[in-house]
């Protein structure tokens, strides 16, 4: 399938966001630790593009997903939606300005409300964002987002405990869809759905952003996933960038240590039947607790490919091929070692 056209002028900018958060403290005369949940990121998202954020539990992938939405502010950055600072506006226009931009949360039925209706469930972005929509005209808007996900008129009186998780995640989407976003963002959508129902729901999301022109942030650690929706991919280590590029180069041909550990930790199935874990080194556990890093690479104390350098300074984002960046000292040479994986 052709990709939709894009437009030059981002409908997504965020530039050098940062998000801290205090750890608990031991007592309360112990001083307080903040601990970078976000650091420095920045990404652009046109009308059309799809963009994968991928990494392991507590890297900041649902805290970047907050800032970008507006749901809370950066401590430092900018993010702006379709040209606007969303914390810059009055709040009259900040409601205009949310019904461009919707969120597709991980567990469809921790989002919807149990005690309410569909109809009221997707008609309820409506009545706070697009209240120049009379109230009678909200029940055929949710219809139509209903029939846009693959679901008849007929759900609209039925209640969340319903349907099936695969059915409750097409009812989260519509909601998503009521206000006609330019841009959603999908945290997780898929990783509480059997297997057997989550190619229909990615299937879905590509078919929509196709016939809407969507610009989708996706975010995922399951990295098949990410390769099947987006055509763009950054990876996170504790709130960094580390590598980012064109989906199918950066995952056929990693250029960080980090994101060939986690293709290395992603089981095939070999021709004789055997499961084989792919190539390489994990580089350490898989979800390493939060620790500060000082002034070095933040996966340092897990990388096979440190050297001493990597202590004393962390390493930029740079060029290593087209279109293509990574924070590392060894890139070209991580690239060298990773043979190409298998396509799907």
């Amino acid at each position: 399938m052709t990709p939709p056209p894009t437009e030059t002028a981002p409908l997504l900018e965020v530039r050098d966001v940062a998000r801290t958060y205090p750890r608990p403290r031991a007592h309360p005369l112990a001083p307080r630790v903040f601990i970078p949940a976000v650091a420095d990121v920045s990404l652009t998202l046109a009308r059309g593009e799809s963009l994968g954020v991928v990494g392991e539990s507590g890297c900041g992938k649902s805290t970047l997903a907050r800032l970008v939405t507006a749901l809370e502010p950066p401590d430092r950055g900018t993010v702006r939606i379709a040209g606007a600072d969303p914390h810059a506006l009055p709040k009259a226009t900040l409601r205009r300005l949310r019904r461009r931009i919707q969120m597709v949360f991980q567990d469809p039925m921790g989002s919807l409300d149990p005690r309410w209706t569909i109809a009221r469930v997707i008609a309820e972005p409506l009545a706070g964002l697009a209240p120049e929509i009379p109230r009678a005209d909200r029940r055929a808007h949710a219809a139509d987002a209903l029939a846009a996900v693959g679901l008849g008129a007929e759900a609209l009186d039925r209640y969340p405990h319903q349907f099936s998780g695969g059915q409750r995640q097409r009812i989260a989407i519509a909601r998503a869809l009521v206000t006609h976003p330019d841009v959603v963002v999908a945290d997780e959508p898929v990783s509480a759905l059997d297997v057997s129902v989550q190619a229909q729901v990615l299937n879905l999301f590509l078919a929509l952003r196709h016939r809407h022109g969507l610009a989708l942030l996706f975010i995922s650690h399951d990295l098949d996933v990410v390769r099947h929706v987006t055509e763009r991919v950054m990876v996170m280590v504790q709130g960094h960038v580390v590598e980012s590029g064109p989906t199918r180069d950066v995952l056929d041909r990693p250029a960080h240590p980090h994101t060939a550990a986690l293709l290395a930790a992603v089981p095939r199935i070999e021709a004789a039947g055997q499961t084989h874990t792919r190539r390489g080194p994990t580089g350490g556990p898989a979800s390493p607790r939060r620790v500060d890093s000082g002034p070095g690479c933040v996966y340092r104390a897990r990388c096979p490919w440190a050297v001493e350098a990597c202590a004393a300074t962390a390493p930029a984002l740079r060029p290593v091929g087209s279109d293509r960046t990574a924070a590392c000292f060894r890139a070209t040479e991580v690239m060298a070692a990773a043979p190409a994986a298998p396509r799907a």
